[in-house]
């Protein structure tokens, strides 16, 4: 088992909450930020993050205003970040330029020995936060809320890349499924949300186990036994221990084909999805999803704006995903 480092369980500030309007919903984001790294040298950045290749207190600066803008011009209730050094930044970014805007509550977490750590910040306050370790993996970071008295439960996750060879690495993202369906099944009896970069597009379909696969797979029954995530596109077929994506779901209208964008192609790996009680029609529902199509994110060619140290310039080559709760 891994060993997990918990940078920060949770820091609340001395503010309350404001009260939340109940017909605007709960809206969640997740965005893969792509390596944002504060400007210190102790030793956990990756070694370009340094000041003769430009890397400064200005730059980080510059760099944490541009993601707040995109966070501000969504308004979520919450966000899930990846690819953040630690959670000194995840409070940089609060306390220079979100905490007016209500965010108030943060946590990261990352593995000894890691760059990047995935955490969140949210203008509401978590019931309750744990951890789950995973073999050879990145862990996952549970956090709990109640909203409008009913438990949501969120399971953040960074898998592996598949950078390297799609075949080396895909053990370790079916280990990761095994862990989020384990834990699906311990929360069968509330809304559970899995968010994060799963660095697997399902619409994929390969005659070989992958970690998530879509119901209409013919191979779906013998891979969801061997360990993958059952994942359907279809709102009217969510079974128990399996997961609704909106993003798959062609009946739900995205502002863009993916949220990656690489080697000439579209990717849907960047998910928020749901069990059965996104539509139990009891307390909260569905309401509705998107990739965020912010023009700050995209380059004149309308892909990803992918951060470059090299120039200072960019955002990230991941857009992020929106989803609204309601009742």
């Amino acid at each position: 088992m891994v060993f997990i480092v918990l940078l920060l369980v949770l820091i609340l500030s001395g503010c309350n909450a404001d009260v939340k309007n109940p017909d605007v919903g709960f809206k969640i984001m997740s965005w893969n930020v792509q390596n944002l790294m504060d400007d210190k040298l102790d030793g956990d950045e990756y070694s370009e993050y340094t000041p003769s290749e430009g890397w400064d207190e200005i730059a980080y600066l510059r760099r944490l205003k541009m993601v707040s803008i995109i966070i501000k011009d969504e308004d979520p209730d919450v966000v899930f970040l990846q690819e953040v050094e630690h959670s000194g930044v995840l409070k940089d970014l609060l306390d220079k330029y979100l905490v007016r805007k209500g965010y108030r509550y943060y946590s990261s977490i990352k593995n000894e020995g890691s760059a990047i750590s995935l955490g969140f910040i949210s203008k509401e306050r978590p019931s309750d936060i744990k951890v789950h370790g995973v073999i050879d993996n990145r862990p996952v970071l549970q956090v709990d809320f109640n909203i409008e008295g009913e438990t949501i439960s969120f399971f953040e996750v960074h898998a592996k890349s598949k950078y390297g060879g799609e075949a080396a690495s895909e053990e370790d993202r079916i280990n990761l499924s095994k862990t989020l369906k384990s834990q699906l099944e311990s929360n069968d009896d509330h809304m559970v949300l899995m968010v994060g970069d799963f660095n697997e597009d399902p619409t994929d379909y390969t005659d070989e186990l992958t970690a998530l696969t879509l119901s209409d797979d013919k191979n779906y029954y013998l891979y969801t036994k061997k360990g993958s995530l059952g994942i359907s596109d279809d709102k009217e077929c969510i079974y128990t221990n399996m997961m609704y994506s909106p993003l798959l779901d062609s009946s739900v209208i995205k502002s863009m084909k993916g949220t990656y964008f690489y080697d000439g192609n579209w990717s849907c790996i960047d998910e928020i999805m749901g069990n059965q009680s996104l539509f139990d029609h009891m307390g909260l529902e569905f309401d509705s999803f998107d990739v965020v199509n912010n023009s700050k994110l995209l380059t004149s060619s309308g892909i990803p704006y992918r951060w470059e140290i090299k120039g200072l310039c960019g955002i990230s080559d991941h857009l992020p995903v929106v989803m609204t709760i309601k009742k």
